[in-house]
């Protein structure tokens, strides 16, 4: 196995330790599991198509069918609009 050192806040070393006491484990033990966690949610997510990640917020919302192409222009016409406004 190898050997890694990390340097921790005051406040995460407090969180492991205390994690460690309460699960009667090691602390080494408590930050191995996390980052095998960490490893697997992030090698999960990676395999997740982007258009999934969002796929409930695709059309939720009203606006232009071609803003994501033409997003400069309706910008440029909501500044012109704002600025030509009676104060």
């Amino acid at each position: 196995m190898m050997t890694f050192s990390i340097r921790l806040d005051p406040d995460l070393q407090e969180q492991v330790e205390y994690l460690a006491r309460t699960l009667s484990r090691s602390k080494s033990d408590v930050v191995r599991e996390a980052i095998q966690q960490y490893c697997a949610r992030a090698i999960d997510m990676n395999r997740v198509r982007p258009y999934a990640m969002v796929e409930d917020l695709v059309g939720c919302c009203e606006g232009p069918e071609d803003l994501a192409v033409n997003a400069r222009k309706y910008i440029k016409e909501a500044m012109d609009a704002r600025r030509n406004r009676p104060r």
